[in-house]
């Protein structure tokens, strides 16, 4: 999840990074998009934001690392039931 701040949001507020458009973006205040990103390709990517109209976009605005991929978490292991030891006579 990917949290954009700026000013002037609007609902229907469409991203667009590295050029290509990001389903899925939520309009959490005003102020603040919340994007879910999948894949990013490494380095320096730009992003365009659509907004009521109006299009706002910057060139070096994020820089992604390593594998740029979301993962799926882990599901939690289930805790095993301890035996229970016999009682002593």
């Amino acid at each position: 999840m990917l949290t954009i701040r700026g000013q002037g949001f609007r609902r229907g507020a469409r991203v667009l990074i590295g050029g290509k458009a990001q389903r899925g973006a939520r309009l959490a205040d005003a102020n603040t998009l919340r994007v879910p990103v999948r894949c990013l390709k490494r380095g320096v990517l730009g992003i365009t934001i659509v907004s009521g109209g109006r299009r706002t976009a910057e060139a070096r605005a994020l820089t992604v690392t390593g594998k740029g991929c979301a993962t799926r978490k882990a599901k939690p292991k289930k805790l095993r039931k301890a035996k229970k030891k016999p009682k002593r006579r």
